[in-house]
């Protein structure tokens, strides 16, 4: 019979992974944290591999310390930091540099010259995310983007026109 629910909570500094029974109550909590990679002043990384493997030995843990199998998990809950940046090869799997956080400024020159530019009402106005959002933060890799043939103007009409281009 499932009657557990297992949660795991990505977090900015930590994974933990928490498993409840079907009252609610908390049976198991394994919680690792994440190292912070900063490699200039106001950028804040993480590595992706370090991300997966941290979930991994969460929920295997929890799973140990309960003795709970998979098949009495009856659901998965899952919250993530939403704006960290993941990009992926898409032939080999593997991510092609570090999640850029949420918290990362390392697009700010990107925003300052968007401003410059004259889009400064797209992010004023929301439609265009200034340093937390994917959207600027995506073209931070020009060696991975450089397949991309669009002008700016055409990514910032993409970027303003739809919610997720990119899961973030």
């Amino acid at each position: 019979m499932k009657k557990y629910i297992l949660t795991i909570d990505q977090g900015t500094t930590s994974t933990r992974s928490i498993l409840f029974d079907k009252k609610a109550n908390i049976v198991s909590i394994s919680q690792m944290e994440i190292e912070q990679i900063c490699p200039n002043d106001g950028w804040v990384e993480h590595n992706p591999l370090e991300i997966w493997m941290k979930t991994y030995q969460t929920i295997e843990n929890v799973m140990k310390q309960s003795k709970v199998t998979a098949k009495e998990i009856a659901g998965i809950a899952i919250t993530n930091q939403r704006e960290t940046t993941i990009l992926w090869d898409k032939d080999s799997g593997k991510p092609i540099y570090n999640a850029v956080v949420w918290q990362s400024r390392q697009s700010q020159s990107i925003c300052d010259k968007l401003m410059s530019d004259g889009y400064e009402q797209l992010i004023l106005s929301g439609k265009l995310s200034y340093t937390f959002s994917f959207n600027t933060k995506i073209l931070n890799f020009p060696d991975y983007c450089s397949s991309i043939a669009f002008p700016i103007s055409v990514l910032i009409y993409l970027f303003s026109n739809s919610t997720h281009l990119v899961a973030s």
